[in-house]
């Protein structure tokens, strides 16, 4: 009784086995079709990749300055005469508050349609500005240009720009408050990952996509051919 139920399972098993087999055979009479299509797919992510024209990103991280940059103006903030100040603690106000600033100059539409006018070598390229989701004192700059060189240097450009008009309103806030000395522009941020650049559309990526979508392709259309194919003719 027991080598009656087990022999059906064997059997079926070795029926999946050979259905399998069956079916890669038939894919690959079919291979015409599956060869073609994976072309196609080919050649359209090829064609794509020679028509759009490269273009080059450049991106940085600025994070707040250095408080050390700060111990000057510290110097001059007058609290009252009869009280000492926490030098460490206005420094590092000082710094976060800059960096807000700084900060508010880099988002502003304002500050990069001013560039844009200032420096109209620029015009063609792409300005974005974000602040880091999960450390709102960082800001990410990225710069969109059809050349590598002009993206590295419009991103250069455009943190000077941007840090020169925070400068000025930052003097202009201390000297509210009696503190006349100042810092330099360059010191209102640092730069907590170098520039890199990256270049779109990415040729071996689109190629690689290209080749596995018509690949794809080609085997959906070969399986449809052969549900079709296997269906009884009805009669007339």
């Amino acid at each position: 009784m027991s080598e009656i139920q087990v022999s059906p399972s064997r059997s079926g098993k070795h029926d999946d086995e050979v259905d399998l087999f069956e079916l890669l055979q038939k894919l690959w009479a079919q291979k015409v079709i599956i060869i073609s299509l994976t072309l196609f797919g080919l050649a359209s992510a090829a064609g794509y990749v020679y028509l759009t024209p490269p273009k080059f990103e450049s991106t940085t991280v600025l994070a707040p300055p250095s408080i050390t940059a700060f111990a000057p103006l510290v110097q001059d903030v007058k609290v009252s005469s009869n009280s000492t100040v926490d030098l460490l603690g206005v420094a590092l106000k000082l710094s976060d508050n800059v960096m807000i600033l700084f900060s508010r100059r880099l988002l502003a539409p304002t500050t990069r349609a001013a560039f844009i006018l200032e420096r109209p070598s620029f015009a063609g390229c792409t300005i974005v500005a974000n602040q880091n989701k999960s450390n709102l004192s960082k800001v990410t700059v990225s710069v969109t240009c059809a050349d590598e060189v002009a993206s590295l240097l419009a991103l250069d450009e455009y943190i000077k720009y941007a840090s020169k008009m925070t400068a000025k309103e930052f003097h202009a806030l201390m000297m509210a408050v009696g503190v006349e000395k100042s810092i330099q522009a360059s010191e209102l941020y640092s730069v907590e990952s170098l520039p890199s650049t990256k270049v779109t559309p990415m040729k071996v990526f689109i190629l690689t996509l290209g080749v596995m979508f018509g690949g794809m392709l080609g085997v959906c259309v070969a399986l449809i051919r052969l549900v079709l194919g296997g269906r009884p003719s009805q009669a007339a």
